[in-house]
């Protein structure tokens, strides 16, 4: 190519600063996380009187299979403890979203402001297909007492759990040395032992009415298969 084919020119690049792509808000920051927070809150301290009261029978009944089949005698305690199960969802699930304990992927598609309620919606409906696989694989066999007590018993260690949880994110907050990956796996050890004992349990509860093989085929329906979708939805999806 001869030289005098070349034009000389000179690049011209804009003076103006490239924008930022805008930074995700931090959880603590949402509106709405702050105002579930406070409704958690108003809720546990309305229901702390009945919490204290429920305290002493929900751990003997935590300890000792017969122990949770006698919850199910006492009507009023057993309404008590079904309430603060129910009101124990909001804090257990604002915690999981706070940690990123149920994270699955589709959850960044929700915005900020939805997620934690994204969250208990996901919770809400687990407790509500785990109701309707006991509707199915109610065994008649076993008495209605004790299928309740085998069903609710999870009920007592998802409360237990909830303040297990509430105390070591207070401890979190107020050391602050512990990174968010480690507090990530010691809540979900937190969880997931509690999850095997409450199935031990039932199967404690059930194996005084049926073989071995009865009550697991039982407890597959009952508990692993609605905590086996619950996994994956957070694993797949």
């Amino acid at each position: 190519m001869p030289p005098d084919s070349i034009i000389p020119g000179h690049l011209e690049m804009s003076r103006l600063p490239l924008q930022d792509m805008p930074a995700l808000p931090v959880w603590d920051e949402v509106l709405s996380n702050k105002l579930l927070v406070v409704l958690a809150v108003i809720l546990m301290i309305l229901f702390a009187g009945q919490a204290f009261r429920l305290l002493p029978p929900l751990l003997y009944s935590v300890g000792r299979p017969r122990g949770s089949a006698g919850l199910e005698y006492n009507l009023g305690l057993s309404a008590m403890r079904n309430h603060i199960a129910l009101v124990c969802l909001l804090p257990f699930a604002l915690i999981c979203s706070r940690y990123g304990l149920y994270a699955p992927d589709f959850m960044q598609k929700v915005p900020p402001q939805w997620q934690s309620a994204a969250v208990i919606a996901v919770f809400l409906g687990f407790t509500a297909f785990r109701a309707l696989c006991y509707l199915i694989m109610v065994n008649r066999r076993f008495g209605k007492e004790t299928s309740s007590a085998a069903r609710r018993c999870a009920y007592s260690f998802f409360i237990l759990l909830t303040f297990a949880m509430l105390i070591l994110v207070g401890i979190f907050s107020i050391t602050g040395g512990i990174s968010a990956r480690a507090a990530r796996l010691v809540l979900l050890t937190v969880i997931g032992l509690s999850f095997l004992m409450s199935g031990v349990r039932s199967a404690q509860i059930l194996a005084q009415h049926c073989n071995g093989l009865a009550a697991f085929l039982y407890l597959c329906g009952l508990e692993l298969m609605p905590a086996t979708l619950l996994v994956l939805s957070a694993v797949v999806l």
